[in-house]
């Protein structure tokens, strides 16, 4: 709950470790005590582990797979991670037909993602 005046402009932070379940908040503005507009956010921690509703299957029948891991050289052999995106240099990408992520760096396509840090403007 919130204590004191709401005003324009405010900010919520949520973040998605600490929703368990469906998070629903409702945002209302008013004009004077009349209220003139009323909207709600859903919000959800999609990563809990759970697979998602199945899609319809394609033609012949298979589920393909995206697979993302992050590392800090274009091989991905060093600080590879399947988790964590912080502080890494590269993404890899690659596709399958197999549910579970690879740990093996060869099977990904490496592109850098943080680039050299630039001039500093005017």
């Amino acid at each position: 709950a919130l204590d004191g005046e709401v005003t324009t402009g405010m900010t919520y932070l949520v973040r998605g470790s600490n929703v368990t379940d469906t998070v629903t908040l409702t945002v209302a503005a008013y004009i004077g005590n009349k209220e003139v507009a009323v909207d709600e956010i859903s919000l959800v921690n999609v990563a809990d582990g759970k697979l998602g509703t199945p899609g319809t299957p394609g033609r012949d029948g298979r589920t393909p797979y995206v697979h993302t891991a992050w590392a800090n050289n274009a091989t991905g052999t060093d600080g590879f991670s399947l988790d964590s995106s912080i502080n890494k240099l590269y993404i890899g990408i690659y596709t399958d037909f197999e549910p579970n992520d690879s740990t093996d760096p060869k099977k990904y396509k490496w592109a850098k993602v943080k680039g050299d840090k630039g001039e500093k403007g005017d």
